[in-house]
């Protein structure tokens, strides 16, 4: 398959914003539900992933830039790719956090006797900050995988 430098920009980008962030996850979610966002662990699991980030960052653009030539400016043409790919993406994140919030709402008190014990208990599992920012954070790696995956799709269609 032969890239373009943009599409291997792309691609870059994808692979390490979707690896550090499942690397994020996999450790949070690891941690108990009741840890509290100023606990050492949890502060240990940040402090621990910004160097990886800065690191693999580095390491992903000298990458990208040694593989191919120099990226061109934007033009008009990658700059709507981008737009018709961050409108995509954002109604994704919208999308989906709709739907969480309407599951604790649905939980927690909109319509609190339309469930019986048991379902509450299967739709709202552990609400801790921790699970609501860890909610969050795989929503926004979701929004931005479909980011990158719409702008390669664009690429490769000749929009």
């Amino acid at each position: 398959m032969d890239l373009s430098n943009r599409e291997r920009s792309i691609l870059g980008h994808l692979v390490f914003e979707v690896g550090i962030t499942i690397y994020y996850l996999w450790h949070a979610f690891r941690l108990p539900a009741e840890t509290l966002l100023s606990s050492k662990q949890w502060v240990g699991l940040v402090v621990s992933i910004i160097p990886i980030a800065i690191f693999g960052g580095i390491l992903t653009g000298a990458i990208v830039s040694i593989t191919k030539s120099k990226l061109p400016a934007a033009d008009e043409r990658d700059l709507g790719i981008e737009g018709k790919a961050m409108g995509l993406a954002y109604r994704v994140m919208v999308a989906a956090i709709v739907l969480y919030v309407g599951m604790l709402g649905l939980g927690y008190g909109i319509l609190p006797d339309l469930l019986n014990v048991m379902d509450k208990q299967a739709i709202v599992f552990a609400i801790t900050p921790l699970s609501v920012l860890n909610t969050m954070i795989a929503i926004m790696l979701v929004a931005e995988t479909v980011k990158y995956i719409s702008q390669l799709w664009f690429y490769r269609r000749g929009y």
